[in-house]
């Protein structure tokens, strides 16, 4: 095109035109440009002001073209605008096909081997993913038809961070949620069944359906595997083979396209797919608005909503199984909390060592009742602190103490329920965890081996373990300090009640927890058993009728012994053995006369005693003995700490299926059990003869 110069002209009054000065030339390159920039907003402006102006001038002929060569390029503009935005539109609108073996079941005929192939891979991902959830949850022991989440009770600090990790990992990798709830931004278009007439409505909504399922199951048994780790290399290795069996549908689609499923129809219908799309929701147009480039954002938007809110979902949980369950303890109040412990009976002379090494360098916590007990020249007797032992738990929370090397710790409880160490003015035994020696310990409160001793000051320890609880401790090869290291064993039983029961199976009708001769309790005393008639114990490991209801010695005087019950039916227990009092009870007044000599009979340490109790039990206003002061001696009862001392001892018996009236064990004085060599002869022995309450036999 020629250039053609124009010069705008204006009236100058006189009614003649004067040409202004010459406008800046654009070339016919420059042209050009403005008819194909379709989206320099700012070139259409000036054209369009320019036209504008042109319109209201006076022009000549020439000038005429130019208007016209403006006008076309100005339509061409906007036609240009218009085909860019309705291919936009057109793009945003068209919704591919996932190529997946959820698409193919979407698209194949009903009975093909396309159909086919795609159930059979979702059955195999299904299949393994249920199956290494159930393998995870199942729980350990007799009743494998509970869950547990086996949730670790504590993890180090690298494997926190790993766990984190493959959360964020999970959700990343696993897309199929996302895609499949896409389902509600895309519409269903009719007019594919011209080329698929099997590609229903009803098939669509299933197959995003399908997908859905599969990814949602794949997150959970990751979540499950990520939860219970406890190694950075098992975590990550567990988890890439979840992530391997939830990619199974890309996986058997990237076969099936390369032709090696050996059936033409399946790799057919996967080169097919490629160019099948659906439409953009028409109600989800209506909500959104038009579909431009805002829209498109929008539906972004929706995606990375459904992302992250699983990812959210999954932090939380993540959250509250580390920094609660964990680190708050709670987790360990799932185990067992209360163990019966019975130690041996080895001796430390402690207290002999306290009188003669006063100096604090030398002893950790030499106290004035150390001092005062080594006068009376008795060592520590470890069989003196067996009994119950309950974990510690914290105040406001109710999870486990972890102040000991991060693991629970046990303390010795009295015969009493409600009576904790806390309340006790002498020190209690401890079982926990001891990192230096890779071992769960004993420790006494103030008792070392030596001022320097860097070893927890354990005085009995377990074989070298990584057990979070005591539930899991060996009972054989302990260590015990005697003065020297010698071998032993700890007997450890588990007193906490678990309902163990069969639904309606007569022969499970009662709880292991209670050897099946009692139930496990509700409410206030959960936990704990509520045995059948003719059985006792923490445990109902005891049969009360074969034990002594009364129990008779003569030795140049006759007393007669009761048993000593907490409330009606259920026993005083010490070291889980019955207690027995002289029966000197006046009528229903529960009270015992003070002018006849006040005693019991019960197992202590290792064996049984005749005790004392005249100076130890409170009296009542009118002088005699009330039940209350006789058993809140006993609740309050210490082996190694209380003042006064039994006047008969029994030889050693550590039998916990012994009953009282046991034949051929010999009995000495006190005194001479605590200053000669403790032979137990016939000469100094204490006759006992007992009498069962009804004529029956033990059943074991």
């Amino acid at each position: 095109m020629d250039q053609v110069e124009v010069r705008p002209t204006v009236d100058d009054g006189s009614g003649s035109l004067s040409n202004s000065p010459p406008p800046d030339h654009t070339d016919d390159k420059n042209k050009s440009d403005i008819s194909v920039s379709v989206d320099d907003n700012t070139a259409t402006s000036h054209l369009e002001k320019g036209l504008s102006t042109r319109q209201n001038s006076c022009v000549s002929k020439d000038e005429d073209n130019v208007k016209d060569m403006f006008e076309g390029a100005l339509e061409e503009v906007h036609e240009d605008k218009a085909l860019v935005e309705d291919r936009e539109i057109d793009n945003a609108a068209k919704f591919e096909l996932q190529n997946d073996i959820f698409s193919m079941f979407f698209l194949a005929p009903y009975g093909s081997a396309s159909f086919f192939y795609s159930m059979i891979v979702f059955a195999v991902q299904i299949i393994i993913l249920i199956l290494a959830l159930i393998n995870k949850l199942k729980a350990d022991g007799v009743d494998e038809s509970k869950l547990d989440f086996k949730i670790p009770a504590r993890n180090e600090s690298e494997v926190i961070y790993s766990q984190f990790l493959a959360l964020i990992i999970a959700v990343f990798v696993s897309t199929d949620v996302v895609d499949s709830l896409e389902v509600f931004l895309i519409k269903y278009d009719e007019t594919i069944l011209h080329d698929y007439p099997d590609a229903t409505w009803t098939k669509w909504i299933l197959s995003n359906f399908l997908r859905f399922s599969e990814g949602i199951l794949g997150i959970i048994v990751a979540m499950v595997f990520i939860v219970q780790a406890t190694d950075v290399l098992d975590l990550f290795l567990d988890f890439t083979a979840v992530l391997f069996v939830s990619d199974l549908d890309n996986v058997a689609y990237y076969i099936a396209n390369k032709g090696y499923t050996g059936a033409e129809s399946v790799q057919s219908l996967t080169e097919s797919m490629l160019d099948v799309t659906m439409c953009q929701n028409e109600r989800f147009d209506d909500i959104m608005g038009e579909m431009t480039r805002k829209k498109q954002r929008r539906r972004m938007l929706y995606k990375r909503t459904v992302f992250y809110v699983i990812l959210l979902i999954l932090l939380v949980m993540m959250m509250f199984v580390v920094f609660y369950l964990q680190d708050m303890g709670i987790i360990y109040t799932s185990k067992c909390e209360n163990f019966q412990i019975n130690l041996p009976p080895e001796e430390y002379a402690f207290f002999e060592k306290c009188i003669k090494n006063k100096s604090d360098d030398e002893w950790m916590q030499c106290s004035d009742s150390w001092k005062a007990k080594g006068e009376q020249g008795s060592p520590i007797n470890f069989s003196q602190f067996s009994g119950v032992y309950k974990m510690k738990t914290k105040v406001n929370s109710g999870g486990a103490d972890l102040s000991h090397d991060g693991r629970p710790h046990y303390e010795q409880v009295s015969p009493s329920e409600d009576f904790y160490p806390d309340n006790r003015d002498k020190p209690s035994g401890i079982f926990r965890y001891c990192k230096n020696e890779n071992a769960w310990v004993f420790t006494i409160e103030g008792v070392s081996k030596g001022a320097n001793a860097n070893d927890c000051s354990w005085l009995l320890k377990s074989p070298e373990t990584e057990a979070d609880t005591m539930d899991d401790l060996p009972e054989e090869d302990w260590k015990v300090w005697t003065g020297a290291i010698d071998e032993s064993a700890v007997d450890i039983t588990c007193l906490d009640c678990k309902d163990t029961k069969s639904n309606g199976a007569p022969d499970q009708a009662k709880d292991s927890g209670c050897n099946f001769r009692g139930e496990c309790s509700e409410g206030e005393d959960e936990g704990t058993c509520l045995c059948d008639s003719g059985f006792t114990g923490l445990t109902c490991s005891r049969c009360s009728d074969c034990l002594i209801q009364d129990l008779e010695y003569d030795n140049e005087a006759k007393r007669t012994f009761k048993r000593l019950d907490r409330s009606e039916n259920k026993p005083m227990l010490v070291n889980d053995r019955q207690v027995h009092v002289s029966n000197n009870e006046t009528g229903t007044s529960k009270n015992w006369v003070s002018d006849k000599p006040l005693q019991s009979f019960f197992y202590w340490n290792d064996r049984y005693v005749l005790w004392d109790l005249e100076d130890v039990v409170n009296k009542t206003d009118n002088g005699d003995y009330s039940l209350d002061s006789i058993l809140d001696f006993f609740n309050s009862f210490h082996a190694a700490w209380e003042e006064t001392e039994p006047f008969l001892v029994r030889e050693v018996s550590m039998d916990r299926w012994e009953t009282q009236e046991k034949a051929g064990l010999l009995w000495t004085d006190y005194d001479s059990f605590k200053t000669q060599s403790r032979v137990f002869t016939a000469a100094n022995s204490f006759k006992l003869t007992s009498k069962c309450h009804e004529d029956r036999t033990c059943p074991f």
